[in-house]
């Protein structure tokens, strides 16, 4: 294991971004594949939300009106406008969109933010698997939610949303306070990498378990065929599950030409649970299937 800080780090993102990687799932092989780092930005970002420019005038008028439907969701949650004014200021040095991507971050982190038991104040720690463009990673630091952030992803991934975090802290926080530690562990989702991330997870809980939230599609099939389903991810028991339904903020989403509200690809699940350290029986079978 290798730590390296700041800009450091950047650059060693750089020099492993076209490495090969035998695991990666077929989804990120595909949305990989045109990904490019140009030295002062990237191109081909697929997969992982969006990065145009800002709206502006009548766009950005017309954007905000699409986007009630959601706000209107945030409204019943406390923090939703605090958390909702630092993505702007996010956004704007970033210079890229507060679009749906962005929003659907905060409504999250709103909703965890009524929804964790207890007065959860500033945490200690949060890991986020799978950030995209430093987005959850720079509110939980600049609503000062967490004391650290880690975040796990993929090279090319990875070094987005380190490059998107600098943006939004600033040289100078980002040199001194972002420390990159090099490992295997990649968000790729396959069904045995999924299993592995419920191990560790339920290895580094404490007695009295550990806070997961968990989005994704109730069924999801790969490129290569691979289908995975949200029920049959590795839950036990044991498991207290605190919240459980389909996500109110994750089943649609706007576009500038009509319809202008769309379902995304199959219904999307979310679920806040405190998963139990100890062993027992998985409350469903294999993860996955192949056809």
């Amino acid at each position: 294991m290798v730590v390296y800080s700041g800009q450091n780090a950047i650059d060693y993102l750089v020099d492993r971004a076209d490495a090969p990687n035998p695991g990666m799932s077929s989804h990120w092989r595909k949305y990989h594949s045109s990904f490019r780092f140009t030295g002062n930005g990237f191109k081909g970002l697929q997969g992982f939300g969006g990065s145009r420019p800002p709206s502006r005038g009548v766009r950005l008028i017309f954007e905000r009106y699409l986007q009630r439907k959601f706000r209107r969701i945030g409204d019943q949650w406390s923090g939703f406008v605090e958390i909702d004014r630092l993505a702007q200021l996010m956004t704007r040095k970033q210079d890229r969109a507060y679009d749906i991507d962005v929003l659907r971050q905060v409504l999250t982190l709103a909703f965890l933010g009524r929804h964790v038991p207890g007065d959860a104040g500033q945490m200690e720690t949060v890991c986020v698997i799978g950030d995209g463009f430093g987005t959850m990673a720079s509110l939980l630091l600049g609503a000062e939610l967490a004391k650290q952030v880690v975040v796990v992803n993929l090279t090319k991934t990875l070094l987005v949303d380190l490059w998107y975090l600098r943006l939004c802290l600033g040289d100078e926080p980002f040199e001194s306070d972002v420390e990159l530690v090099t490992g295997d562990t990649a968000p790729e989702m396959d069904p045995p990498v999924i299993l592995k991330y419920f191990e560790d997870l339920r290895g580094s809980a404490g007695s009295g378990g550990l806070l997961f939230y968990c989005c994704n599609r109730e069924e999801k099939r790969l490129p290569d065929g691979t289908v995975t389903r949200f029920s049959e991810y590795p839950w036990l028991e044991t498991d207290q599950i605190l919240v459980d339904e389909l996500c109110p903020w994750h089943q649609q989403y706007y576009t500038f030409r009509p319809p202008f509200y769309r379902s995304y690809d199959g219904p999307i699940r979310h679920r806040l649970v405190n998963l139990s350290k100890n062993s027992g029986s998985y409350s469903n079978h294999a993860p996955t299937i192949h056809d």
